[in-house]
Formats: structure tokens, sequence, C-alpha cells
């Protein structure tokens, strides 16, 4: 069924809006199909979004996810306990830590890229390769922008 709120006169933010959450909604779809149905929403739009594996630091990951320190704690604990990611001291300085990815979050991850490919495939071949490289280039313009104005 169409979704009556996805139509050209919308405001482009609005559309934008409705596409994160189209797009959260099949990624989390994607997850749980690949077996990893003990994961949330909360946990892909804090932490799993932002983890490059480099041991990120867990006030980064508060920041970019736009949650206080404790609320990003919490997460990462759950994530912890869950397998997906662990935690480690800081070379630099140990009284803080980094994240990286655990082995079930390293699996995880590979299914969310698997899930980013075939969507990619499914989209080109509905609006057609053109297009969607103009999405692309159009919408990394917009986060450009707006990146530079916050």
């Amino acid at each position: 069924m169409a979704d009556d709120r996805c139509t050209p006169t919308r405001p482009a933010p609005a559309l934008i809006c409705l596409a994160f959450e189209t797009v959260t909604a099949g990624i989390m779809r994607g997850l749980h199909e690949a077996g990893f149905d003990d994961l949330r929403p909360t946990h892909f739009l804090q932490v799993l979004r932002h983890l490059t594996g480099h041991g990120d630091r867990p006030a980064d990951l508060a920041r970019l996810a736009g949650v206080t320190p404790q609320a990003i704690g919490q997460t990462l604990a759950e994530l912890e306990d869950m397998g997906y990611v662990r935690r480690e001291p800081d070379p630099a300085d140990q009284r803080s830590r980094r994240v990286f990815w655990a082995e079930r979050g390293l699996r995880a991850g590979a299914a969310l890229e698997e899930h980013y490919a075939s969507t990619e495939r499914r989209w080109a071949a509905a609006v057609g390769d053109d297009r969607l490289d103009s999405t692309r280039t159009l919408l990394a313009a917009i986060i450009g922008e707006e990146g530079s104005t916050s």
C-alpha cells in the first residue's frame, strides 16, 4: 500500500525524514531475517551505524548519535552483553575505553553491508543507475551543506 505522505509536493526535508524511517525499518527487517533478531532500532541508530571498528570513543559515538554519554553507555552495555561489541581500555588513557566490533558484531556488519548492496540493486532496477547516482550526489551535497551550517 502506498504511503499518502510520500508525494513529490511534500517539502524535501519531510520526504528525507520519511525515507530515513523507511530505510531504517528495512535495515532492521534485513538484520532480523539474517538472524540478528535481538537488535533493536536503538542499537542501530545509536551505535552500529557509527561504529568504525577502529576503537571508537563512547563520547564520540554519543555525539554522533545525539544522545548523552549515559545513554550510549547503556546501549553499549547491552550490545556488549549480546556479543556485538567489546570495550577495551584506551592505551592512551587507561581511564577511558574504546569500542570495537566483537565477532557477532562483525557478522551483523557483514549482513548490514549485504542489505545495503541488495537495496541499492533493487533501487537501481527501479529508477536506473543514473538516477540513483544523481540521488547519491544530491544527498551528499545536502548533507554537506547542512553540516557546514549546523
